[in-house]
């Protein structure tokens, strides 16, 4: 994950990220967690866990 798309996380949130494993997942906890997310976080969320950006890849 892009770790421009971390900043401002909690390291709990930044784990809690990083165990999802599709874009469903990835909604779910933010939903569940109420993140406050930019409007890039979300852009880049929204656009699901692709190549570039997928929830469990290291950048």
């Amino acid at each position: 994950m892009d770790k421009k798309l971390l900043e401002g996380l909690t390291d709990s949130q930044k784990a809690a990220l990083k165990q999802c494993k599709t874009k469903e997942d990835l909604m779910a906890l933010i939903d569940r967690e109420g993140f406050d997310l930019s409007d890039e976080q979300m852009a880049a969320v929204s656009g699901g866990c692709g190549k570039e950006n997928c929830c469990n890849q290291d950048s």
